[in-house]
Formats: C-alpha cells, sequence, structure tokens
C-alpha cells in the first residue's frame, strides 16, 4: 500500500513538470516535442538581463512617490546598446553613448604609465623634447667649395664666423590622481648643452693629375695666404632638467702667438738655428645653462578652476584645479638661463726653431682675463600634452534606485550601469554597508571610452518596510573619486522565520543607469514595480508528498493532473475482490 502511494505521489510531480512545459511544445499524439523546447544552453545566465528583451524606458509611467526620476532620454536606450565587451563584472555595453572629441590632433599622447602605483590612475607622455638654438646676428658661414669643377688642379677659400648656443632636453611628463591632476615632469635620460664661437679664415687647393699611369694628388694650405683658426667649440651632457647649479660647457681656441723676441740672433747667432721668447694667447669660453622653472598651463580647452603653478625645484610637481572632462592638454615648457663668461689666457713661452722645426716651452706663468658678459633668459616652445582620462557619468538626479515592492524572502536584483564619456578605460569598485537587505553580485567593472560599466545588487528583504542604504562606488575618475547611489526598497508580507535561508525565493532581475530602467518589468529610473505576491498554487510543492514545486501557470488545470493519477490508483484499490484464502486439500484414508 505504501510503496503504491510513493509511486502515485512521483506519477504526480512528472505530471506536473510536464504540465508546465509551453502550450506550443506538446505534439500530436499528447507527448512533447523535443525540438520545441529551447536548448539549455541558450537560457540567459541567473541574474542577467536581456537587454534586448526590455521595452523602452519611456513607454513606461512615472512610478510617482514624489520622486524625480532621471530622464531616460538623457542615455541610451537599453535594447540599442549591443555587448562592448567590459571588464570584471560583466561591466561594458558600448554604443550610442556619447563620446567627446579627440582635442588637438598633433598634441604629443600621453600612455598608460608601465608601472603606476595605482592602475588606471597613471599617464605619461614620454619622450617630451625641447630643443633651443641662439645664434647671435654677427653669425656668418661663406665657402666657395671646390673651383672650379672638374679641373685638375681646385682651390677652395672659406671665411666662417659661428655663434650660436645650443640646449636639447629629453625628459617624461606624468599625469596622477585622483582630482586635483598631479603633473609631475620626471627626469629624461638624456639633455646637452653645446655652443660654437669664433673665426676661421682658410684657403686650400688641391691636385689630382695622372702621369705615366699613375694618379697623383696633392691637398693643402694655400701659401702667403693668412691661415687663421681662432674657434672655439664646448659640449656637455647632463641628466634634465638641469637645476641649479646647471651644466656648463666649456672649450678653447687653438693657441695664437702674438709676436716673438729673437734672442739667439742678439747673442750669438748660429747658423740654423734660432730661439727667443714669445707671448701666445688662447681663447676660452664656458656657457652655462639652468634651468629656473617648467611651465605647465592648461589650453583653451582644458577647463580649470585655477591657475597651475610652476615646477620650480627637482622632483617637484604642482597641481591642476580640474573640473570635468574627457581628457586635459597642457602646455610644457621649460624657462631658464644661459650665462657666458669668456677668458684670455696670456701665457709667454720659450721657442727653438732647428732646421725649420719649431718648438714651444711653456714657462707656466698664465695671465688670464675674463669677461663676463650679461645672462640670457630662455624660454623653449611649448610642448602640447593630450592626457585622456575616464568621465564616468552618475545617475541623473535624484539618483535614486529604487527596488520597489518585494515580497519578504524574495529578491530581485538590479544593475547600476554608468556609462564612460571619456577618452580612457574606466574603472569602479562597489562597497555596501554591512547588515542591510542589499547584497552585491558584482563588486567591481572596468570599462572602455563610450562603454557602460554595471554593478548588479541583490535587495531580499526579511523583514517588511522600507529598507535604504547608500552604494558606493570608488572610481579611477579625476573629477568623480567617489560615486554615491541611493537604494531604497520595501518588504512587503510577513517576516521571515529566523531559519529561513539567506537566499530563498525567487525574485526578479532589473537594471538601472543614469536614467536607465530596473524592476522585474524595468521601470525608468531603478523604481520597480512590486513583485507578485505568492498564490495558492506557489505552495503547492509544499504541501505535496515530492516537494516540488508547481510553476505558476498551471493554475487549476495543473493541479487537476497532478491529482488525478492519485484518485486513480486510491480507487483501484477498493474495487479490487479480496482474495481468497487458500486451504489445503485432506484425503480420508
Amino acid at each position: 500500500m505504501r510503496l503504491r502511494l510513493r509511486l502515485g505521489a512521483l506519477a504526480a510531480c512528472v505530471i506536473v513538470v510536464v504540465a508546465g512545459a509551453p502550450r506550443d511544445a506538446w505534439g500530436d499524439d499528447g507527448g512533447i516535442d523535443a525540438g520545441g523546447l529551447p536548448e539549455a544552453g541558450s537560457f540567459p545566465e541567473a541574474g542577467v538581463l536581456d537587454a534586448g528583451a526590455l521595452p523602452d524606458a519611456a513607454s513606461f509611467p512615472d512610478a510617482g512617490g514624489g520622486q524625480n526620476l532621471p530622464d531616460a532620454a538623457a542615455f541610451p536606450d537599453a535594447a540599442s546598446v549591443p555587448d562592448g565587451g567590459g571588464g570584471a563584472g560583466g561591466g561594458g555595453q558600448q554604443g550610442s553613448i556619447p563620446v567627446a572629441d579627440s582635442g588637438t590632433p598633433d598634441a604629443l599622447l600621453a600612455k598608460p604609465c608601465a608601472d603606476p602605483t595605482e592602475p588606471l590612475k597613471c599617464l605619461i607622455a614620454d619622450p617630451i623634447v625641447f630643443d633651443k638654438t641662439v645664434k647671435l646676428p654677427i653669425a656668418f658661414d661663406w665657402d666657395t667649395g671646390w673651383i672650379p669643377g672638374g679641373s685638375p688642379l681646385q682651390v677652395r677659400f672659406y671665411v666662417k664666423l659661428p655663434a650660436f648656443t645650443h640646449v636639447k632636453m629629453q625628459g617624461a611628463f606624468q599625469t596622477t590622481w585622483p582630482s586635483p591632476l598631479t603633473l609631475y615632469p620626471q627626469p629624461g635620460r638624456f639633455g646637452i648643452v653645446n655652443f660654437d664661437y669664433g673665426l676661421e679664415i682658410g684657403a686650400k687647393a688641391k691636385l689630382a693629375v695622372k702621369i705615366l699611369g699613375q694618379n697623383i694628388g696633392w691637398e693643402g694650405d694655400i701659401p702667403y695666404v693668412p691661415q687663421v683658426n681662432f674657434h672655439v667649440i664646448g659640449s656637455k651632457t647632463f641628466e634634465p632638467w638641469g637645476w641649479a647649479p646647471g651644466a656648463t660647457a666649456s672649450g678653447f681656441t687653438a693657441p695664437l702667438t702674438l709676436f716673438q723676441l729673437p734672442i739667439t740672433d742678439l747673442i750669438i747667432p748660429i747658423p740654423g738655428i734660432s730661439g727667443g721668447i714669445e707671448l701666445n694667447v688662447q681663447g676660452e669660453l664656458a656657457v652655462s645653462y639652468t634651468t629656473e622653472k617648467i611651465s605647465i598651463k592648461p589650453n583653451a580647452k582644458t577647463p580649470s578652476q585655477g591657475p597651475t603653478p610652476p615646477v620650480t625645484k627637482p622632483d617637484a610637481s604642482t597641481v591642476h584645479p580640474w573640473i570635468d572632462g574627457a581628457y586635459a592638454e597642457y602646455l610644457v615648457h621649460p624657462e631658464g638661463a644661459v650665462k657666458y663668461v669668456g677668458t684670455i689666457h696670456l701665457f709667454p713661452a720659450i721657442y727653438v726653431e732647428v732646421l725649420n722645426k719649431k718648438f714651444s716651452i711653456p714657462v707656466g706663468i698664465d695671465f688670464p682675463v675674463s669677461l663676463t658678459l650679461d645672462e640670457q633668459k630662455w624660454v623653449f616652445d611649448d610642448q602640447l600634452v593630450h592626457v585622456p582620462v575616464p568621465n564616468i557619468q552618475p545617475p541623473a538626479l535624484p539618483g535614486i534606485v529604487d527596488f520597489g515592492q518585494v515580497p519578504v524572502g524574495d529578491q530581485k536584483t538590479i544593475s547600476v550601469k554608468l556609462p564612460n564619456i571619456g577618452e580612457a578605460r574606466a574603472r569602479m569598485v562597489g562597497t555596501l554597508p554591512a547588515g542591510t537587505a542589499f547584497k552585491l553580485l558584482d563588486s567591481s567593472a572596468e570599462f572602455d571610452l563610450g562603454a557602460s560599466g554595471e554593478i548588479k545588487v541583490r535587495y531580499q528583504p526579511k523583514t517588511q518596510g522600507m529598507t535604504t542604504t547608500t552604494l558606493k562606488l570608488d572610481t579611477n575618475d579625476p573629477d568623480r573619486p567617489v560615486i554615491e547611489v541611493p537604494l531604497v526598497g520595501e518588504g512587503v508580507g510577513g517576516d521571515l522565520p529566523s531559519y529561513q535561508p539567506d537566499d530563498a525565493g525567487a525574485g526578479g532581475t532589473g537594471s538601472v543607469g543614469a536614467g536607465g530602467s530596473s524592476g522585474a518589468g524595468t521601470v525608468p529610473g531603478g523604481a520597480g514595480g512590486p513583485a507578485s505576491a505568492p498564490t495558492a498554487d506557489d505552495e503547492m510543492g509544499q504541501a505535496g508528498s515530492c516537494g516540488c514545486r508547481v510553476s505558476p501557470r498551471l493554475g487549476v488545470h495543473g493541479l487537476w493532473l497532478a491529482v488525478a493519477p492519485l484518485a486513480f490508483a486510491l480507487r483501484r484499490r477498493r474495487s479490487r475482490p479480496s482474495p481468497r484464502p487458500r486451504t489445503r486439500s485432506t484425503e480420508t484414508p
């Protein structure tokens, strides 16, 4: 008897499951058509709302309750935003979200730092180069080249008066945040200061002939033409940015004899040998460059709340009072000073000439004469740096995510979606206070420009009444490092017993963005309508011996299909005749 009752209950459970299938899935023979049911892999993941199946947010009426919900038209319709391949937490839907213009096309683009202290909060423009050359008005360079062309005998005349100073620096420009933006001109790999001043006068000749099959060539100075080479060149490398004491390059000219006083001819003339005292002169030039400050100013496209101070010392940074935007652009240039110190060295020497070979022996005496020129201020040309930043848009005011009425023990999930209209990858990490009916299903999201990141929140009331809390989102947005989103929900029905598990019940799933939709049926601005209260059909599985739960679609017909086999089994039991007792036959002997 017990065995038959259990088999009857099992059959009832099978009929309940079959009765819950869609009507069009039944075949002509009364069985289930396997081809009419969707495959298991085609069902959406639990808690994920198919955006394409949602109606337009504008088709829902205002949820009321005195709330001014965000305007759904401020952001793209959920169905019009395809999957953008977001990062953690499933965030990242890209489509019709507006993205700001890309700024100045020829600007130097800052890129993510190689090893940032905080990910997605550091950009660097590397290298950034500053190059400046100043020539004096007297600079002159004249050269005939070898003339006449093609002749076996050619001559060349030249006069050069070089007069320039050159400074080149290569460094990096780093930007970090949160707000305000911190701007740091990093020391670079290479810096040089060099100069070239003097006077060169020369006349040269060269001969190229072929005599008896042999090539004969000669090149040298033209005799009896004065050759002047009073030329000073200097160069010095340094590490940018050349802060005090700066970098100094120096150079010397070739020694030049001013006059000679023969002594041997006055005392003892010796044929083929002469000697005496001479006075030589040699020029020296030292050029020093020192950076005094690095100017960093936002250009006209970059909003500011005030001026950005310059950087005035090594390993220092400045801050930009940032307002808002998808990027920032900065005009950067160093300003410094160049100092010239010239020295004329006069030193006597003893000279000896033997067979037209001259030997000069310095006596170790130097009479320097210094000439200090005025210091010159140097301002390098601007370099424009483009710094892309994320720009996460918070929910439109009042920005409240309303879960609506949820039966106690049931649950409802809403995706809080915020778009990134900036130019850099965005990141947000959500936290909720402990001990509330709200729970984070996704704690973080990373999403590219033009995409939306989403944080999923589940509301599961255990007691009736209103519940409020605040979702805190820590972001890498320079202007909004923290975004707070108020959450509200109302539990309806009786309170749960103390043994009720946290995840009991099955709730709706929705989403809310900056002006998006939420709720089991998606209501604009996150104000979801009340969920349906459990019916008698929902509780049928708790009363039945199989412990299964009936789909709400069964109604009275499903209940009848579940009870019919059990009633039929009991009727057959009653109508079956009782078996006759068996008797043993006996024979009379």
